[in-house]
């Protein structure tokens, strides 16, 4: 209780002291009353000196003199009251409030409920005069605005010249609660005299501008050497002043060390028609933490000029919120920092950026966010350097080269977030990122990007300049459409990793600029942890696309490619410059740990399309199509060992149009796949030559060509002659005249294989080769796996119709007949009689002879084993086993039966060919080539002449066989037996095939029979097969095999008679075989005896049993 007494002892004392020191005058609104000058001067010998305007209204014109001038020796305090004094200098001719300041004792000026209006008189007089206008030689002094309104004022409001040299006291000067309106001129100025060497800005003079407000003011702050402290202020409808005319918020004339700090405020709605930005200095340092500018324009373009950092202090923007408004920075050689800022609704229809037009520079833009942005230009400079950490990018559209465009410096970003960003500058020249390095090696670092939905109308990220370094980790890209790949990398030299980074549903929609990841030139590339998944790319590589890559070290491991497609590589593309003079050696490509499944080529390489040789180990190549040509992988140019799979490495299930193609190549070499035993193969000129070539590919295999994208190809072959000189051929443009013509000598590949089957070679007779011509694809340079093919052209032979074609050129056919000659079956065509060079292979000039070739051979070998199994049967008529019976049943039979085949053949053919007519064959014998010996007369059988061709008992003997030829029966006879002999030439050879047939079914029957009674026989009992004949004795019997040979017995004995009906009307008829007479009789005794042998053997045998 007592310490709390003391306090309050101490304050009443105080208060006593202060009211004892202090000096209270009214003034009020009369000229006699209002002479501040002798008030303030004559007033300061206490420690206060207050000032209190207890009328609401000055009108200051009315005073004869105005012009103040006021030496502070004590404290002075201007108090208005509560509601606000007015100060209307009525824009009279009046003067300024002018405070000196020589003691440096922390004196304090004070204006408080005070209202400043009209004050611009005649410019003429008073300009860059001010209301208030302060010098101070001392820096410890304290002036203070509390509650003040300038309003509708031509001139400058306040003026602060200080010459002191340091200053350390905060807060010198103070405007609080001020309201400012409607002024033409300067609000504030300062200007602090420094030392040139001075570099301390903490220590410059300080004023502070809290809870005020400025409507439509011009110029407001030109503040030198200085720190301005704006906190919780509101600005709009600014604009340029008149005396400098260079900044409409604040400004500098020199290059100063200011310090300006704009806090919890807001700048808006306002349009500058001037050249000018808002804040304009040399070396300023800006702090601007909370604050929002929106609707914010100048016609400058730029809100802040400020070129250069003071001592490299950075430029601070801390929870900014932008929004319709001009660029924010202008300036070069600038270090800034902008933190948790918000960038939105901003529409700029010039080409300036959003954030800065800067050089020289380094921005670091953290935790911040741009939305709902429509530009032309790009979002930041180009020619500064840039950090992006935790950034987010959402409804951008932008018509620039890039939205964020970068020339010349090192770039990092950092967990930066799009969507929905549109790129819509001019087709191919626009980009969400635009990184050219330069000449110099620069950096660009890409970790933990993930941009979704965006669009651009060419490449996303462009990368340009001569050398630099490229990292990107961690991102993913995901549902993007681009006219370009995703990442576009058109530098000189580059070394690039990419990790942990994924492509997923990207479209690439330009198909000259391939892939989603596009390099080019020198690379060393690594790629790891990476998925490239369901993109889809109009031109080539559906993940990665190298195209005129002249040195390339590319690693992939632990990567999938996944259900992407393309034009060529469903995967990956591949592809070297034409410009010559680089190693293959220094190429290097491998591939570990990757799957590369289920992508889709429209043309080549489902899997891959390579230019180069693939290193691989521990690879998964499966499920891959290509519309063309290698369902897997496909090599275009020739490659030694193009595939070189160390470990591990699965290929398989890629498909071409459902046919299995794991891999392929571009056409390589042409085999031939006829066969030529011979140096020279020897043909006739005008006959067909038929070659068949087949195209491979480098692994070796034939060209499968599904789709025929190859069958444009032409294989063409021109002849020439040993001393290597071309023959004409038959082209288009030949010599009509020629002496050599080619047929079919121009083919097309078809399914790998070029198919020569109707070439034809029409030549003089010599020696020749040919040559092959590879037309279209030009580019693909065949390597021919065979030697010359060498041929000998010669004449035609007897057999054939010479023959000369409309160019006289000779070829040789074979002989036509008519339709009738049984040519290849019983006779030949030969030429006829041709007299004189023709060019038609005449029908009815040519002869049909016939040809009666009769060795008796195959008969002969037939009777005998007949004989024979006969014979042995006759051996094994005595039996006592169903084996032995078997026996003798099947050699009978058959030997039986092969007797009555040759009888039947002889009595068939004699049928068919022999003649009845005697005046007939009278006409047949006149144009025979046979002799007398060959005819003779035989009074038993014919008393007419008979033709002998093949006596029977003369078969045995090949050579002895003699042709008969009947020639120029087709001009020499007519109608009946021309007609009848042909017809019965073809009904002989029908006969000889039908009597073949039922012997065939006759000998199945005879085996299906045993093998039905052996069934029997095996289970029947032992019982069943066994009699006792009447001496007590037991033997076999065999019921249904002697029911079925009785049948068989009978079925020969009608035969016999058949051969015997029909042979007797033969031996009346002239040209029979002579053997016809022996079959006719050797019937008659097989009827006869063969009964009574049977009976006896049957007889023999149960007198056995």
């Amino acid at each position: 209780m007592n310490e709390k007494i003391q306090h309050i002892f101490i304050i009443l004392i105080i208060l006593y002291l202060k009211l004892l020191y202090t000096k209270e005058i009214i003034v009020n609104n009369n000229e006699n009353n209002f002479r501040l000058n002798d008030i303030i001067n004559k007033s300061q010998t206490d420690n206060v000196l207050i000032l209190k305007f207890v009328d609401n209204y000055y009108d200051l014109t009315s005073f004869t003199s105005f012009d103040f001038k006021i030496t502070v020796d004590t404290n002075i305090f201007f108090i208005g009251n509560k509601n606000g004094t007015v100060f209307d200098f009525a824009g009279g001719n009046v003067g300024t409030i002018t405070f000196s300041l020589t003691v440096n004792r922390g004196l304090n000026i004070k204006f408080e409920n005070i209202i400043f209006e009209n004050f611009y008189g005649n410019l003429e007089t008073i300009k860059g005069h001010q209301i208030i206008y302060v010098y101070a030689a001392v820096y410890n002094f304290y002036f203070t605005f509390n509650n003040c309104i300038f309003r509708n004022n031509n001139n400058r409001l306040v003026h602060f010249l200080l010459e002191s040299p340091v200053t350390n006291i905060n807060n010198q000067v103070l405007f609080n609660n001020c309201g400012f309106y409607n002024n033409t001129e300067t609000a504030i100025r300062v200007y602090h005299s420094l030392p040139d060497n001075y570099l301390q800005v903490e220590k410059h003079f300080t004023v502070t501008v809290e809870n005020c407000e400025f409507i439509n003011n011009r110029g407001i702050f030109n503040i030198n050497n200085s720190i301005l402290i704006i906190n919780n202020c509101y600005f709009t409808k600014i604009g340029k002043e008149s005396e400098y005319g260079i900044g409409a918020l604040y400004y500098s004339i020199e290059n100063t060390r200011d310090h300006l700090i704009i806090k919890n405020s807001l700048i808006e709605e306002t349009y500058i028609k001037d050249l000018i930005p808002f804040i304009k200095s040399e070396g300023l340092i800006l702090n601007i933490n909370n604050v929002t500018i929106t609707n914010c324009y100048t016609e400058y373009g730029y809100l802040f000029d400020i070129n250069k950092s003071f001592l490299n202090e950075f430029i601070t923007i801390d929870n900014l919120k932008f929004s319709n408004s001009s660029t924010l920075i202008f300036g070069n050689n600038l270090k800034c920092k902008i933190n948790n800022s918000n960038f939105q609704n901003v529409n700029l229809r010039n080409l300036d950026p959003v954030i800065d037009k800067s050089k020289y520079s380094y921005f670091l833009i953290e935790n911040s966010t741009f939305n709902d942005i429509t530009i032309e230009s790009s979002l930041l400079g180009e020619e500064s350097k840039y950090t992006l950490r935790n950034i987010k990018f959402e409804n951008i559209k932008t018509n620039s080269k890039g939205l964020l465009l970068f020339v010349y410096n090192n770039i990092e970003i950092e967990n930066l977030e799009a969507n929905n960003v549109s790129c819509l500058g001019e087709g191919d020249d626009t980009s969400f990122i635009l990184f050219d390095s330069g000449e110099n090696e620069n950096i660009l670092s890409l970790r933990n990007m993930k941009i979704n939905n965006c669009m651009s109308n060419g490449s996303f990220i462009k990368i340009l300049g001569i050398n630099n370094n490229i990292l990107i980790e961690n991102s993913n890209f995901i549902n993007n459409y681009s006219y370009g790949p995703i990442i576009d990398n058109n530098s000189n030299k580059s070394k690039i990793i990419l990790s942990n980074t994924n492509f997923y549903n990207n479209i690439n929609n330009n198909k000259f600029n391939c892939g989603c990841l596009h390099l080019k030139k020198n690379n060393i590339i690594t790629i790891t942890n990476s998925k490239f998944e369901e993109n889809s790319i109009k031109g080539n590589g559906g993940a990665i696309c190298l195209t005129n890559i002249l040195e390339i070290e590319l690693n992939i491991e632990f990567s999938t490619f996944i259900n992407n497609k393309a034009t060529n590589g469903g995967a990956l593309y591949f592809s070297k410059s034409n410009i010559s003079g680089y190693s293959d050696n220094k190429n290097i490509i491998n591939i570990k740990n990757v799957e590369i499944m289920n992508n889709t080529a429209n043309n080549f390489g489902g899997g891959i399309y390579s230019e180069f040789k693939l290193n691989g180990i521990n690879n998964i190549i499966t499920g891959n199509k290509a519309g063309i040509m290698g369902g897997g992988i496909y090599i275009p140019k020739y490659l030694n060992e193009p595939i070189n799979c160390s470990m591990n490495c699965t290929i398989r299930n890629n498909k071409v149009n459902s046919y299995n193609d794991d891999y392929s190549s571009i056409p390589y070499s042409i085999s031939l796949s006829t066969e030529l035993k011979e140096i020279y193969t020897n043909i006739t000129t005008g006959t067909f030559f038929p070659l068949l070539f087949r195209v491979n590919d480098i692994f070796g295999n034939k060209l499968n060509d599904v789709t025929k994208y190859y069958s444009s190809m032409i294989l063409k072959v021109i002849l020439k002659n040993e001393n290597f000189e071309n023959v004409n051929v038959n082209y288009k443009n030949s010599d009509f005249n020629s002496n050599y013509d080619l047929k079919g000598n121009i083919v097309s590949l078809i399914n790998g294989q070029f198919d020569l089957k109707n070439f034809q070679i029409y030549a003089d007779h010599g020696y020749y080769y040919l040559q092959l011509i590879i037309e279209n694809f030009k580019e693909i340079d065949l390597k021919f796996e065979f030697d010359d093919i060498k041929i000998y052209v010669s004449e035609c032979s007897k057999k054939q119709v010479k023959m000369y074609n409309n160019k006289n050129i000779l070829y040789c056919e074979n002989p036509i007949c008519h339709s009738n000659c049984p040519v290849d079956i019983s006779a030949e065509c030969i030429p006829g009689d041709y007299t004189s060079k023709i060019s038609t292979n005449d029908i009815n000039k040519n002869i049909c002879q016939a040809i009666i070739r009769n060795t008796g051979i195959i008969k002969i070998l037939l009777f005998n084993i007949g004989e024979m199994l006969i014979i042995y049967s006759n051996f094994n008529i005595f039996y006592s086993k169903f084996s032995e019976y078997i026996v003798f049943f099947l050699s009978k039979h058959l030997g039986i039966s092969l007797v009555l085949l040759v009888y039947n053949i002889f009595i068939g053919i004699t049928g068919f060919l022999s003649i009845s007519n005697k005046n007939s064959i009278n006409k047949l014998y006149k144009n025979l080539p046979i002799t007398e010996n060959d005819i003779r007369e035989d009074d038993e059988i014919n008393t007419g002449k008979s033709f002998h061709t093949t006596p029977l008992e003369s078969l045995d003997n090949e050579n002895t066989l003699k042709q008969h030829t009947i020639k120029n029966i087709i001009s020499s006879l007519n109608g009946e037996i021309n007609e009848t002999f042909y017809k019965n030439l073809y009904s002989s050879h029908s006969f000889i095939i039908e009597i073949g047939a039922i012997y065939i079914f006759y000998l199945i029957f005879i085996i299906i029979i045993i093998l039905y009674e052996i069934k029997i026989e095996q289970s029947m009992n032992y019982n069943d097969n066994t009699i006792q004949n009447n001496n007590g004795q037991w033997s076999y019997t065999f019921k249904h095999f002697e029911q079925i040979d009785f049948i068989l017995n009978f079925i020969d004995l009608i035969l016999f008679f058949f051969i015997i009906s029909k042979g007797k009307p033969i031996l009346r008829n002239n040209c029979i075989y002579r053997s016809i007479k022996y079959i006719v009789i050797s019937s008659f005794v097989g009827i006869t005896l063969g009964p009574f042998v049977n009976n006896l053997v049957i007889t023999i045998n149960k007198l056995k049993s």
